[in-house]
This record gives structure tokens, sequence and C-alpha cells, in this order.
């Protein structure tokens, strides 16, 4: 049995803040490609959201990233915990523009402040390890999964 213990701010992900969402994807596409067969991916998903009646600027981000996205939105209204109504966009992606939305992302990340503004891209991986799937017979017991988040964190408040 194999058993891979990396370092605790590697399977955990602290040093994954100080990266932009580009480096992350990289880093993580580098990963999959060197050490990994791919079993399946989720359909990669983008959710920004806002407080409606807030900044200009806000609304001009929402229309830049349409334009990068095939699909249309589908649109819901909410409200934030500290109150205020929220409009929310949810995208599905196609893989290959998960970099326009990571660069998108990284240009917009920093630009407004919680809670007028948050986005986060996500998908999910399941992979076997290049090294382990020949010697596995059961390969329900040898898929691994990982997920994949780029953006803002504001959408840990939602919940």
């Amino acid at each position: 049995m194999l058993r891979y213990r990396p370092p605790k701010s590697q399977s955990h992900g602290h040093r994954v803040g100080r990266l932009s969402s580009a480096q992350i994807l990289e880093r993580t596409q580098q990963f999959l490609r060197e050490k990994t067969n791919i079993d399946r991916m989720s359909i990669p998903e983008l959710h920004v959201g806002r407080l409606i009646g807030g900044s200009v600027s806000v609304t001009g981000a929402i229309h830049s990233v349409s334009r990068l996205i095939s699909a249309a939105p589908k649109v819901t209204s909410g409200f934030w915990p500290g109150g205020g109504a929220t409009r929310n966009y949810n995208w599905e992606l196609k893989p290959a523009e998960i970099p326009l939305i990571a660069d998108w992302l990284d240009a917009t990340h920093d630009r407004w402040s919680e809670p007028e503004f948050w986005a986060i891209c996500l998908y999910g991986i399941d992979f076997r390890w290049i090294d382990v799937s020949k010697d596995c017979a059961d390969l329900e017991h040898c898929t691994n999964s990982l997920w994949v988040h780029l953006g803002a964190s504001a959408l840990s408040s939602l919940s």
C-alpha cells in the first residue's frame, strides 16, 4: 500500500494564498500532467456575486467576464447576512475557459472590498496516481479527488 504524506502546508494549501489564480492553475495542471491519470472532471463553475446598488465598476467587471464565457449565466437574487440584497451570477464553464477566468480573477481580485463583490471558480477532478494506477485492481479504491478553487474567498462568508 502506498502512503503519501505531504507536508501539512502542501496538503492543506496554506502557501497557495500568496499565489495568483493563474499560478495556482498552472501548478495544478503541471501536477496533474506529471503525477496523475485523470478519470473525471466536474463541470467547472464560476460564481460571481455583488451587492445590488453597488459600484458601477462592479457591473463593468461582470459584463467583462460575461464576454469571456460562451454560456449565459444563471442569475439569482439573495441577501447578504450583514444586510443588503445580492445578485448572483453562476456560469458553467468549458475547461478551455478556465485560464481566461483565472486571468480575469487576478485582474479583479483586489479591486473591490467584501461584501460588495466576490468571485470564485471551482471544479473537481477524480484521478489516480500514475505510479499506482497499473497495480490497482479496484479502481474505486484507487481514485483520489482534488478540488480547485480560484478567486476571492468572500463566498465562505455566505454559508
